[in-house]
């Protein structure tokens, strides 16, 4: 939120914005959003779609969305590791002659 609310104030050129105040309350338009989506991927390197700044228009919901997004990135690189080496173990058991098999 801290990082969010600093990016929010330079882009806004205002001196104090809060955590719940609505972008386009303070001044924000649609021509700013592609400035507002670079730095976010510059300081925070996190993609955030021009549509989820209509959707979370505060910082405390867009801050929200970044850590579930990057909670979801997680668990699902740990899903398709874990899915992975099932996949392997499989592999592994079908190239494997069956136990007690006469070599």
């Amino acid at each position: 939120e801290h990082t969010l609310t600093k990016i929010w104030t330079d882009i806004l050129g205002t001196d104090r914005i809060g955590i719940h105040d609505n972008f386009f309350d303070l001044g924000g338009h649609s021509l700013l959003l592609p400035r507002l989506q670079a730095r976010i991927s510059e300081e925070l390197h996190a993609t955030v779609p021009i549509t989820a700044f209509f959707q979370d228009t505060t910082v405390h919901a867009l801050a929200r969305r970044l850590t579930s997004t990057e909670t979801s990135e997680a668990d699902s690189g740990a899903r398709q590791r874990h899915s992975g080496g099932a996949r392997l173990e499989a592999r592994r058991r079908r190239q494997s002659p069956p136990r007690g098999a006469d070599a």
